[in-house]
């Protein structure tokens, strides 16, 4: 009990400790929100993926159907475009 030091290094390292295990639980309740937010996009990341490598294979049946990313991502736009107004 002589070292006064080494008692307030203790009691630093137990404030920190404590403070350290609640970043901890709130960044497993964030983990598991961002978790939830993400499986809600799959679908939509699934169905863009699918219209993506479909056109892209296109270019089999004729090199006509060639197409580039813009106006992939017009084809996009369109959709979400189509969503929003419908809701």
């Amino acid at each position: 009990m002589d070292d006064i030091d080494l008692i307030l290094n203790l009691e630093n390292s137990k404030k920190i400790s404590v403070e350290v295990a609640e970043k901890v639980k709130i960044a497993k309740v964030t983990e598991v929100k961002i978790n939830t937010s993400s499986e809600a996009y799959r679908p939509a990341g699934e169905r863009g993926a699918l219209v993506y490598f479909l056109l892209n294979d296109l270019s089999r049946i004729h090199t006509f159907y060639k197409f580039s990313l813009e106006s992939f991502i017009v084809v996009v736009n369109r959709a979400i475009d189509l969503i929003t107004v419908e809701t």
